[in-house]
């Protein structure tokens, strides 16, 4: 029988991460239980000796605080009313400190299950069982966005802003940022952009970061982690999100894409403005120009697609 484990036992345990130095990676708490940092930001894999894996994860201030246990506690609702969905359970929330843990959710996440389906160096057998649940995967997850973008919303103080207006000013914004030395507009060999038209599009609750390691599938269910970008804004960013994810063939995702998923993708992401897919590829020009192992090659065809995105703005 799995141990259970006390609220006040957590907050010990959240205590003494948040004393682990930033060089460390890993540490025995008591019980024998192992944490192991993941991730871009503060968040550490908690592993029993029974084999479960929580989720501890500091926040920076109150309001990403707010937006991530809401995401949370709507994903469980979302999984109360649908069988095809999955949800990760809230164990342990600390408003004053800012941190939560959550359950592991079971399963591969999307990135594993679709390097495993379309990589060309691996799986030379079974592929076509991997590809249909690799689409049915897909399928569920663009079920489980739109019955996201279906949720009412009464407050928005601690959603971020996705509308094109707001992704407009932060692209500017980027477009200044000195990176590695290098100012991101003279990269990409554009001053600024200015949207022609900042209207006609209709505003929901988004995920907002609709990346492939974000999102587990059991074989049946398909659940979300890390709603750190939950906002509002048009749903199409959500689906454009995705259709790029299976576009890019950068390191990290090296597999072939699959023709039906993207004609999938392009149907549900085709009224998405231009200026949401330009926030998303200087996004990655960013990451390529401070990644030692990037080419100048990628560096290179990110840019002339930003500067082709830029005469459709």
């Amino acid at each position: 029988m799995a141990k259970r484990v006390s609220a006040s036992n957590l907050a010990a345990i959240s205590h003494r991460l948040l004393e682990v130095p930033l060089d460390v990676q890993s540490v025995t708490l008591p019980d024998d239980m192992v944490a192991e940092r993941c991730g871009r930001n503060t968040v550490w894999r908690l592993i029993f000796t029974d084999g479960r894996k929580w989720f501890m994860k500091f926040c920076d201030d109150l309001t990403t605080f707010q937006r991530e246990t809401q995401g949370l506690r709507w994903a469980e609702e979302l999984a109360s009313q649908d069988d095809r969905f999955m949800s990760a359970s809230i164990v342990y929330s600390d408003k004053k400190e800012k941190v939560f843990a959550t359950e592991g959710l079971p399963g591969l996440t999307l990135l594993d299950l679709c390097k495993s389906t379309f990589r060309i160096d691996r799986n030379p057998f079974g592929k076509e069982t991997l590809k249909a649940n690799t689409r049915l995967a897909v399928q569920r997850l663009c079920d489980w966005l739109g019955q996201l973008h279906r949720i009412q919303l009464s407050d928005t103080s601690c959603l971020y802003d996705h509308s094109v207006s707001a992704v407009s000013k932060r692209v500017q914004r980027k477009l200044k940022k000195n990176v590695n030395g290098y100012s991101i507009s003279d990269l990409v060999g554009i001053s600024s952009v200015e949207p022609s038209n900042l209207l006609g599009t209709s505003n929901a609750l988004i995920f907002g970061d609709v990346t492939l390691g974000n999102f587990f599938f059991d074989g049946e269910k398909i659940g979300a982690i890390d709603f750190e970008d939950l906002g509002v804004g048009p749903p199409s960013r959500d689906f454009k999100t995705l259709e790029l994810e299976f576009q890019r063939p950068f390191r990290t995702i090296t597999y072939r894409s699959d023709r039906y998923l993207l004609q999938q993708l392009s149907h549900l992401s085709s009224s998405a403005h231009p200026i949401f897919e330009f926030e998303l590829k200087l996004l990655r020009l960013e990451q390529l120009v401070q990644s030692s192992s990037s080419t100048k090659r990628e560096q290179k065809r990110i840019r002339d697609e930003l500067q082709q995105l830029a005469m459709r703005l």
